[in-house]
């Protein structure tokens, strides 16, 4: 009777205990729950706006509708990752900022597809990293982004390789007034916007034959992006074009025009996802522009 006893007193403790280790925590600035109306904090514990929390929960309707899953911050940190990037705590604020941002503002200016919007972070985010986690363009450097819109690819870029020096060009004001916001969000130095035609850009002295890089998604055939990018490009320039689809006549006519340039496909395979090879996205490289004027 009395071992019944002192075995009954003994679990009757421990359970008070660990009672009194959560009340405690709680009141010592453990999470606890929220106070009813009050708004759920992000990871750096900052409480997201209305605007921002109702966008989140619009996304989550439209992925239980939708049926497909859509990449989470963490994902995406882990594939970048295992694919030889691994990003800073810094680097993934920068990012979640950036997403939330154009989200909020896509809805004003339309700078991404819409239908897009729930699947941010692999189909923008990641996509306009690509090129980095493969490893098919350098990480210093001056980079000019070519019809940059909502600032894809170059901020995503200019986040996850901080010593580019990358200038976001587009021809539409609007677009460039918000991406110049969005570019003010990320840092101070080395991300600016202009407004300009690429066609006409390398007439300031400022841009002719100063890139190292010239970036474009989904912007042109590649045939005038190359038209555009020579006057441009250092004389050991190179174009990094992210495009998807049928390739074949785009790059034979391109060939055609620009016989001594040197021309890669390269199928974007990472680690983690089968996503870009599904839907046939790819990377062309183009070197030896101007390899004739040094």
């Amino acid at each position: 009777m009395k071992r019944e006893e002192r075995t009954r007193g003994r679990g009757e403790e421990r359970t008070k205990g660990r009672g009194e280790e959560r009340t405690r925590g709680r009141g010592e600035g453990g999470r606890g729950r929220r106070k009813k109306g009050e708004r759920k904090r992000n990871h750096r514990g900052e409480r997201s706006s209305p605007e921002v929390t109702s966008k989140r929960r619009e996304l989550r309707e439209k992925k239980g509708k939708s049926g497909e899953g859509m990449m989470e911050p963490v994902e995406f940190w882990s594939i970048c990752s295992v694919n030889g990037l691994p990003l800073s705590d810094e680097q993934m604020d920068l990012l979640l900022r950036y997403g939330e941002d154009l989200l909020f503002w896509n809805d004003q200016v339309n700078l991404i597809s819409r239908r897009d919007t729930e699947h941010i972070w692999l189909r923008h985010i990641l996509h306009s990293i690509t090129p980095l986690l493969m490893k098919v363009m350098p990480d210093t450097g001056r980079v000019l982004d070519i019809g940059s819109g909502g600032g894809l690819p170059g901020i995503p870029m200019k986040i996850a390789a901080p010593k580019l020096d990358v200038t976001l060009l587009d021809s539409i004001a609007k677009k460039v007034r918000t991406t110049a916001m969005l570019a003010s969000h990320i840092t101070k130095h080395g991300l600016q916007a202009i407004r300009n035609r690429s066609e006409e850009l390398a007439n300031d002295s400022d841009h002719f034959g100063a890139y190292d890089v010239i970036v474009a998604r989904a912007v042109a055939p590649l045939v005038d992006l190359m038209k555009w990018s020579e006057p441009l490009l250092k004389p050991d320039g190179k174009i990094i074009a992210l495009k998807g689809g049928a390739l074949t006549d785009e790059i034979d006519h391109a060939r055609g025009k620009f016989p001594d340039a040197e021309i890669e496909i390269l199928d974007i395979q990472l680690q983690g996802t089968e996503w870009f090879v599904k839907e046939n996205k790819r990377i062309v490289r183009v070197s030896g522009m101007r390899e004739g004027r040094r």
